[in-house]
């Protein structure tokens, strides 16, 4: 997990330890993960002791929550610890084909100078995080050019 308040990039895999401090076993059916206050689909690694969850492409940027919950044998719980992170697009590959080219170019200019509220705007093309899609989006996205990610 990144610090509380992260950022973290979309296809990016939430791991987080889950332990017994107080030495009465796991109460493995009670681990669960959820994020915005909705359970998801996470694995427990009992080798480990990590519960892993891969953040889905359907996840929309900006900022979520993070809620892991446990029991032990005797019924203690950890209340839900929770950590906030914002998610970020991965990159200026927008279309996602593995590489930053000029078919994800073309989609950034039809975007160029919305900001958010406007008609239009699309979070993923705003690489700075400023609410506006502009010059400062474009040079992060220039760097990238011809690049695979």
């Amino acid at each position: 997990m990144p610090p509380d308040g992260g950022t973290i990039r979309e296809g990016s895999t939430l791991s987080v330890q889950v332990a017994d401090e107080g030495g009465a076993g796991l109460d493995l059916s009670s681990i669960k993960m959820l994020i915005d206050s909705q359970e998801v689909n996470a694995l427990y690694n009992f080798e480990k002791g990590v519960i892993t969850y891969e953040l889905p492409g359907s996840l929309p940027l900006g900022p979520h929550s993070v809620q892991v919950f446990a029991k032990d044998l005797v019924g203690n719980e950890n209340g839900g610890l929770v950590w906030k992170f914002v998610l970020k697009p991965l990159g200026p590959d927008f279309n996602r084909d593995g590489i930053v080219d000029l078919d994800d170019f073309f989609d950034f200019t039809l975007l160029f100078g919305v900001g958010r509220g406007q008609s239009g705007y699309n979070s993923k093309y705003d690489l700075d995080g400023n609410r506006k899609i502009d010059l400062g989006d474009f040079f992060i996205f220039a760097e990238m050019i011809g690049k695979k990610i």
